[in-house]
């Protein structure tokens, strides 16, 4: 029993690592008879007696197989093959840079400074200059205004049910603090009184008037606003609005355009009082195409804007222009008035205030 649970000198060879390792015992165990082991009584090892004795000769012989392998250039000779080991080149360093002279150094430094006072004379060239917007003047009062509102009148508004609208207009304009409010509906002047009446010791200042359409060079629909004097009635409005040859039916349209120069309607406009703000004239490129027309021709220098704080338009073409840009709310429901104020000051109230700043310059 002792001889059977001795451990021969026998020995296997790992085909991982290439060592030689002993032969692992089996374990002789009992079996219940459900067939569980109940107990281990020793192992058993195989005999090397059973096994041939060429085969143990030949694993013998064999060699441990290599853990890592390489490259390697292989040469028949004599119907033999032989192994050669691949011939490692070793590169030689590269020679570190000459380091460069001071004369070599000065061209670039020199070309590197004209470089930069090249590019702060381009910043300069295109950076607004002391005269671009206009100056505010030191005497007057700073007002609120709103000077772009629409009513029923015009189509599309969306009303509110059950709500009068020219009280409801003039009591949100002063719980919203604007001051000046214009009511310049599309080809109509319907509410205009019935506004002017609400607002008879409100605190706010109605500023009557109406929004059109007019053909500018290549764009056939530029928005024009119209400002009138604070006693102007809608009668005078209408009678307005048929000089310039707009039909009945077109009264409240946004799609109605008129149909002469832009010339002769600010001329009509200015012999009855008022004045023109070009609206929203960078909210298309067919839109932004006429503004130098609108400066250089027309003389204009106040404009209603969607992005009043993008005026890289006006700085690169007129740095010294003096300006005014404003951006009102185009309230088309009540939610939306005062959704766009313009702070400005003015050196007298109402339209007379208004008139002062934004008439256009002799060209």
């Amino acid at each position: 029993m002792e001889s059977d649970l001795r451990r021969p000198n026998v020995e296997t060879i790992n085909t991982r690592t290439g060592r030689r390792k002993a032969a692992a015992p089996k374990p002789v165990v009992s079996r219940n008879s459900r067939g569980k082991v109940s107990r281990v009584i020793g192992v058993k090892l195989k005999s090397t007696a059973a096994r041939p004795a060429k085969k143990i000769a030949a694993n013998a012989a064999k060699p441990a197989p290599q853990a890592q392998t390489r490259k390697a250039n292989v040469a028949k000779e004599r119907g033999k093959v032989i192994v050669l080991p691949l011939k490692q080149k070793v590169e030689e360093p590269a020679p570190p840079p000459a380091t460069p002279s001071a004369a070599m150094l000065k061209s670039f430094r020199v070309a590197a400074k004209q470089r930069q006072e090249q590019a702060k004379k381009h910043i300069r060239a295109k950076a607004p200059g002391k005269g671009f917007l206009a100056a505010q003047p030191k005497a007057g009062k700073r007002y609120s205004l709103d000077l772009r509102i629409h009513s029923p009148a015009t189509k599309g508004y969306f009303a509110t049910a059950g709500v009068e609208t020219a009280s409801a207009l003039v009591r949100l304009a002063k719980v919203k603090g604007i001051d000046v409010i214009g009511l310049t509906d599309y080809y109509s002047a319907s509410y205009v009184d019935a506004v002017q009446v609400c607002a008879t010791d409100s605190g706010v200042t109605v500023i009557p008037g109406f929004d059109m359409r007019c053909p500018v060079g290549i764009c056939p629909d530029l928005p024009m606003t119209t400002l009138l004097p604070e006693n102007c009635r809608s009668e005078e409005i209408y009678q307005l609005l048929e000089l310039l040859g707009v039909p009945s039916e077109m009264f409240g349209s946004k799609d109605f355009s008129v149909g002469r120069e832009l010339g002769e309607v600010i001329r009509i406009i200015e012999d009855r009082g008022g004045v023109l703000i070009p609206s929203r004239v960078d909210k298309t490129p067919r839109r932004q195409s006429t503004i130098p027309m609108l400066v250089e021709r027309f003389g204009f220098h106040t404009f209603d804007l969607v992005h009043p704080e993008n005026t890289t338009y006006f700085s690169e073409r007129w740095p010294n222009g003096g300006f005014t840009f404003v951006s009102f709310s185009n309230a088309n429901a009540l939610a939306q008035v005062g959704s766009r104020v313009a702070k400005l000051r003015l050196t007298a109230p109402g339209f007379a205030g208004i008139q002062s700043l934004v008439k256009r310059r002799a060209r």
